[in-house]
């Protein structure tokens, strides 16, 4: 079921808003935002959704808080959701999925309260929570309960070596760690859907990503400019896989930065990147001790 704007909570800094987006059977789904300072319902910013990795288990919205902060500074709202994760909410892969595909329709319909244009939703995650940025764009998953009616397909993809594809032969992964049977695994595998028509996209990869070949994220960008889309890849040598968070702030940097050059292509973010905001975020990290929020 479907919620109207309802901010619940702020943190303790007073910069981060809890806002229930759905609720189901005994479940509340939160996004936690950042607002750009000064924000208006009547801006109609662009927004950016941002989603944990973590291969479904946990669908907390802590993650991605840094790259949040540096894109709330850059006039964007930033929003890290909860979904239902296998170990979180007893769910399973396919709720989670689900879940992303009801935020981007809520927020749509919220739009007009969340000062945000309803036309300029990013998606984001890393390793399944870009996985979980890809399904409204290019799967057939979605919650029966949602407002059909409402356009599903986000406007611009930012993913951190996402879960393009399934390698695992056995049914170890599917049955066991993601809560489904096997028989998904074509059904929920983006290399296998790729189209015309799919939102602009930028894939920050390693190169000695373990988890995700970098060469089958090569052939996935491959795949996807053969069908007129828009594609970036950009390779980190001898990296492996969650190379990019804070916790590496030269790589937590040159991503912000290469992502909002990115945007700024798209028509998505004004102005030009700016890395006085990632030193000032690095600098806050480390003062509060090099935390465990990525």
């Amino acid at each position: 079921m479907c919620c109207v704007a309802f901010i619940v909570g702020v943190n303790a800094n007073g910069d981060t808003k809890k806002i229930l987006y759905k609720e189901t059977g005994k479940h509340r789904l939160h996004f936690f935002a950042r607002f750009p300072d000064g924000h208006r319902k009547s801006d109609q910013r662009a927004a950016i959704v941002f989603f944990r990795g973590g291969g479904y288990q946990q669908g907390k919205g802590d993650s991605f808080q840094w790259h949040a902060r540096y894109f709330s500074k850059r006039g964007l709202v930033a929003l890290s959701a909860e979904f239902r994760g296998v170990k979180s909410h007893n769910g399973t892969a396919i709720t989670a999925m689900q879940d992303s595909v009801s935020a981007i329709r809520w927020i749509r319909k919220n739009a007009d309260t969340l000062g945000i244009d309803p036309n300029r939703i990013i998606f984001s995650g890393g390793s399944a929570g870009g996985h979980l940025a890809l399904v409204p764009a290019m799967l057939d998953i979605e919650d029966p309960t949602d407002d059909a009616s409402i356009g599903k397909m986000p406007n611009a993809l930012v993913l951190f070596n996402p879960g393009i594809t399934r390698t695992i032969k056995d049914r170890e992964y599917f049955e066991v760690k993601c809560r489904i049977d096997v028989s998904m695994k074509e059904k929920m595998c983006p290399m296998l859907h790729i189209g015309q028509g799919l939102p602009p996209a930028v894939i920050f990869h390693g190169t000695e990503d373990a988890v995700i070949p970098y060469s089958t994220v090569e052939e996935f960008i491959a795949r996807y400019k053969s069908k007129g889309n828009v594609a970036v890849l950009q390779g980190y040598p001898g990296k492996s896989h969650g190379f990019y968070h804070i916790k590496k702030p030269d790589i937590f940097k040159d991503t912000c930065l290469k992502a909002d050059r990115f945007l700024q292509q798209q028509g998505l973010i004004e102005g030009k990147e700016n890395p006085k905001i990632a030193d000032e975020i690095i600098a806050a990290w480390k003062q509060d001790g090099g935390g465990k929020r990525k």
